[in-house]
């Protein structure tokens, strides 16, 4: 996995979602879930009959801390939270995407597109969010 489970209690997905509600929050946590696609236009992006297709892809990471100790102001939660978003930009910044056969598909490296505003729970949790992009072409065999 391109997260270092070292710097993380919880390196999840989609389906370890259901622990983001406070009560059963983990921390500190990266959860990655895929955004979804959008399937590009034109003759470039659809070749070969509708054989090869390419798509933009959204994935999102959603960082979450804890810090009780300032659960008002948050500046604790901010300096937990600064080395750890650090990490997951330097693991996802240009990560190329694997696929199960290089013959079927191809994936550009991982762009930042946007960091959403950090959310503060009144439980001393803090959430940082960043969207990244990557495109992927598919050739059908």
């Amino acid at each position: 996995f391109f997260l270092s489970t070292q710097a993380f209690a919880l390196v999840g997905d989609a389906t370890d979602a259901k622990t983001i509600a406070d009560s059963q929050q983990v921390s500190p946590a990266a959860y990655v879930f895929y955004a979804g696609s959008v399937v590009l236009s034109g003759e470039k992006q659809r070749a070969g009959l509708g054989k090869c297709q390419t798509f933009d892809q959204k994935w999102m990471v959603l960082l979450a801390v804890k810090d009780v100790s300032d659960v008002r102001g948050g500046q604790k939660r901010r300096s937990i939270a600064g080395p750890l978003i650090h990490k997951v930009l330097n693991a996802l910044q240009g990560y190329v995407l694997s696929t199960l056969s290089s013959d079927l598909s191809s994936f550009l490296p991982l762009k930042l597109e946007s960091e959403e505003q950090p959310i503060y729970s009144d439980d001393g949790y803090a959430y940082f969010g960043y969207e990244f992009s990557t495109r992927m072409s598919v050739n059908a065999t």
